[in-house]
C-alpha cells in the first residue's frame, strides 16, 4: 500500500484574507481555486478528490501540487518523485517544481511549502516576505486603509468647515452691522441701542422721537447704506406685552432696558412651565440677541399697596375703585401745582414699572375751566376726557 504521508505535504497562504492559514495537500488527489470573489470552502467527491476555494486579491487562478518521476532514477519509489506545483490562469498551464521553505509565487499568490515533518524555518520566510508582493500588497492595503481614512477624515473636516462657514458667515457679517452701527450712534445724548429682530434684520431702539430723527440724519450723514428699522422702546415693549398678555393675562410689564435679558413683571398666581415658553418664544419672535428673562413676581395686594403709599406721599385725595379686573385710583378735587406735579411723577413711574395693565389713575380737577373735568393716563400722559383734550406729559415736567 502507498504510504499516503509521503504523497503530502503543507502549504502555507502568505498573502490575502486567508494570509498564514496552512493546507495539508494530497500530490494529485486536489486542485486549489484562487480569486477575489469566492469565501474558502472545500469540496470532496466521491473519489476524495478535494478542491479548496480561497479568497485572494488576485486574479482567478488554478493550482495543484503533482508529482512527477525523477529522469535519474527509474525506481518506482515514491520518495524518487519530487512534487511540482501546477499552474493555470486560463490561457496556459505550467508547472514549476516546488522548494521547501521558499516563498513561491510572489507576484501571484504567495505560499510556502514544506514538508509534514520538517517545522517551518519562520525566520528564512519572514525574511523572504518584506520583499515579496504579499508584502507589497499587504502594505498596499494598509497604506490603502489608511489613505482612505485620511481621505474620509480630510472630506468630513472640510464639510464641517463648510457648515460652520455657511452658518457663521451670516451671524458674523450681521454682527459687524450692529457693531458699526452702534459705533455711528454712540454720540446720542440718550443711549441707543442697537441690535437685530426676530427675523436678524437691524433694529435701532430709542427712548424719543428726537433720538430717531437724531439716529436718522447721524446715519445718513455717515452714508449707511444697508437696510435697518428704528423704533422706540416703549412701542417694542407695548408689542410685545400685548402678544404675552394674549396668553398670560396676569403680565404686567415688559423692560426692554436690556433687550437681550429683559425683566418680565406679572402678579403672582400659580406658575405654569408653559408661560415661561410662552415669553421666551415671543421675546425671541421679536430679538434675535435674547438669550434669557428675569422674571419678577408680585402679589396683587403689595402692588395696589405701593400704589397707595405713592399716593399717600403725594398728599391728595383719592378713592380705590375695582372694575373688569383692573384697579382704578381716582384722584379728585383741588389739586395745587406741587400736587398736580407729584402725581404725575407717580403715574408715570408707577407705569414705567408696573404698566398700566392691572392699576390705572384717573385725575379729576375741581376747579376754574377744568372743573369736573377728569383725567385718566395713557401712553401720552394725561388726557382730559371732554371736547378739549390736554396731555400732561411727564417728560416736560422736572
Amino acid at each position: 500500500m502507498t504510504d499516503t504521508n509521503s504523497r503530502a505535504c503543507i502549504m502555507k497562504i502568505a498573502s490575502g484574507p486567508m494570509s498564514g492559514h496552512e493546507l495539508v495537500l494530497t500530490a494529485d488527489a486536489h486542485l486549489i481555486v484562487i480569486d477575489p470573489n469566492i469565501q474558502y470552502r472545500a469540496e470532496v467527491d466521491d473519489n476524495g478528490f478535494t478542491t479548496y476555494y480561497i479568497p485572494s486579491a488576485t486574479e482567478h487562478y488554478e493550482l495543484a501540487v503533482v508529482t512527477e518521476q525523477d529522469p535519474t532514477n527509474s525506481s518506482d519509489n515514491i520518495q524518487e518523485k519530487i512534487f511540482s506545483l501546477n499552474i493555470n490562469d486560463g490561457i496556459k498551464s505550467f508547472t514549476i517544481p516546488i522548494v521547501y521553505q521558499e516563498l513561491m509565487l510572489a507576484d501571484i499568490f504567495p505560499i510556502a511549502f514544506k514538508a509534514l515533518d520538517m517545522p517551518w524555518k519562520l525566520t528564512d520566510i519572514e525574511e523572504s516576505i518584506p520583499h515579496s508582493a504579499f508584502c507589497d500588497d499587504k502594505k498596499n492595503n494598509l497604506t490603502s486603509l489608511t489613505e482612505k481614512r485620511k481621505t474620509i477624515f480630510i472630506c468630513t473636516f472640510l464639510l464641517f468647515i463648510s457648515f460652520v462657514g455657511i452658518y457663521l458667515y451670516p451671524t458674523n457679517n450681521s454682527e459687524k452691522k450692529i457693531n458699526m452701527l452702534e459705533s455711528i450712534l454712540q454720540d446720542s445724548h440718550y443711549p441707543i441701542i442697537a441690535t437685530r429682530d426676530g427675523q436678524g434684520n437691524a433694529l435701532i431702539l430709542v427712548q424719543t422721537q428726537r433720538d430717531a430723527d437724531w439716529s436718522v440724519q447721524r446715519l445718513n450723514k455717515e452714508n449707511y447704506a444697508d437696510k435697518y428699522h428704528i423704533k422706540k422702546i416703549n412701542d417694542l415693549e407695548s408689542e410685545i406685552e400685548n402678544h404675552i398678555y394674549d396668553y398670560i393675562p396676569n403680565l404686567l410689564k415688559v423692560d426692554l432696558s436690556n433687550p437681550c435679558q429683559p425683566v418680565i413683571r406679572i402678579i403672582k398666581e400659580q406658575a405654569l412651565s408653559k408661560d415661561r415658553k410662552i415669553i421666551d418664544n415671543i421675546i425671541k419672535s421679536h430679538l434675535a440677541c435674547y438669550t434669557d428673562s428675569k422674571v419678577i413676581e408680585i402679589e396683587s395686594k403689595a402692588l395696589i399697596q405701593i400704589a397707595e403709599l405713592g399716593l399717600t406721599e403725594s398728599n391728595v385725595p383719592w378713592k380705590k375703585i375695582n372694575k373688569d379686573n383692573h384697579v382704578i385710583f381716582i384722584i379728585q378735587g383741588n389739586l395745587n401745582d406741587k400736587q398736580t406735579s407729584s402725581i404725575v411723577q407717580l403715574a408715570e413711574h408707577f407705569s414705567h414699572k408696573w404698566g398700566s395693565k392691572y392699576i390705572q389713575f384717573s385725575v379729576s380737577l375741581a376747579t376754574n375751566q377744568l372743573a369736573g373735568k377728569s383725567f385718566i393716563r395713557n401712553d401720552q400722559g394725561f388726557i382730559i376726557l371732554g371736547h378739549n383734550h390736554w396731555s400732561f406729559n411727564s417728560n416736560t415736567l422736572n
